[in-house]
């Protein structure tokens, strides 16, 4: 769904106007800043969402598993079956009952999780502290690491230019090629260049992962589909955790004076003259902005997962309260 033509045009236009033509060169995240965000991780008392879906990982842990076997957690009893480990049959209810029944347990598994981040050209802007891509790389990071000290596996998808898939591992959370691959320079995108929507990102992850993993995806979510994302997210939330951090920036709700702006018409060759400081025009913007926003919130709703807000004059410390702290 395309949004309005003046907020689709300030939104191609905006790096000229706040950061200029220059590409950025320097690291979404140094070496310093994953040290103090792995230090916090650490001593952080914030755990990550606790699985409310059943897992089909592999890797023994101490979550409900769809497994049936050894586990600690008894399912049912069933008719005995010829095979079946005479230590496992229910000689208390063979007793009041002479049928023989064999006990059935649920094993458990460790989940995993699975981080997206999406640094599409519309997360390489910001006009307060920082950019959009880098509060999310930093929520993502600090998210890794929290898996890491909860032992488990991290893997994730980094969305530019095109999907990146990063596998779960339980390696150390700064070696993986993940963090590393995220912490690189960001420079702008043109607008007009081929980017991967997120209903791909969504059916990759409906391909590729099993149930009961956590799954945290953070985005401005500009291009979801009322009816086809919504299936998508649906289906998504049915077997796993997922919850989602929409990051906006200020100029993205309102706009703010700056004279009149010349914007390129991509249908004419006859540029758009934009008086910014019009207070009609920025009821309208404002209008189709809130809109937006809900409309992207209904999504959600209606997919069932928890929608976390952010922008990009938030400190890391209150995102992270808002999305594992305080539910």
């Amino acid at each position: 769904m395309r949004p309005p033509l003046l907020q689709s045009l300030w939104q191609r236009y905006r790096d000229l106007v706040y950061l200029g033509t220059s590409p950025v060169v320097e690291p979404l995240l140094d070496a310093a800043t994953l040290d103090e965000l792995q230090q916090r991780a650490q001593s952080s008392p914030r755990p990550l969402r606790a699985p409310q879906k059943v897992s089909s990982h592999m890797l023994i842990g101490e979550h409900l598993s769809r497994f049936r076997g050894r586990g600690f957690e008894f399912e049912e009893n069933r008719s005995y079956q010829t095979g079946d480990e005479p230590r496992l049959i229910n000689w208390r209810l063979y007793a009041r009952t002479g049928d023989l029944y064999t006990k059935v347990f649920n094993e458990e598994r460790r989940p995993e999780v699975y981080l997206v981040a999406d640094l599409r050209a519309g997360m390489r802007f910001g006009t307060r502290k920082q950019l959009k891509a880098a509060l999310v790389a930093k929520i993502i990071a600090s998210t890794a690491f929290q898996a890491q000290r909860q032992a488990l596996a991290v893997g994730g998808i980094i969305i530019d230019e095109t999907i990146n898939w990063f596998s779960p591992t339980t390696a150390n959370a700064t070696s993986l090629d993940f963090l590393h691959t995220l912490a690189l320079p960001c420079p702008p995108l043109a607008f007009d260049s081929p980017q991967p929507d997120l209903n791909t990102v969504f059916s990759t992850l409906l391909d590729r992962i099993p149930q009961g993993s956590y799954i945290l995806c953070a985005s401005d979510f500009s291009d979801l589909d009322p009816n086809s994302s919504a299936s998508l997210l649906h289906q998504l939330n049915q077997h796993n955790d997922v919850e989602a951090l929409m990051i906006r920036d200020p100029s993205e709700a309102s706009i703010e004076a700056h004279g009149t702006l010349l914007l390129d018409d991509p249908d004419s060759d006859a540029p758009i003259r934009i008086d910014t400081g019009n207070p009609e025009l920025h009821t309208l913007f404002e209008q189709a902005a809130s809109k937006r926003k809900t409309q992207i919130a209904d999504i959600f709703r209606m997919a069932g997962i928890p929608l976390t807000y952010c922008n990009t004059g938030d400190e890391i410390e209150d995102c992270l309260d808002r999305l594992h702290g305080h539910r």
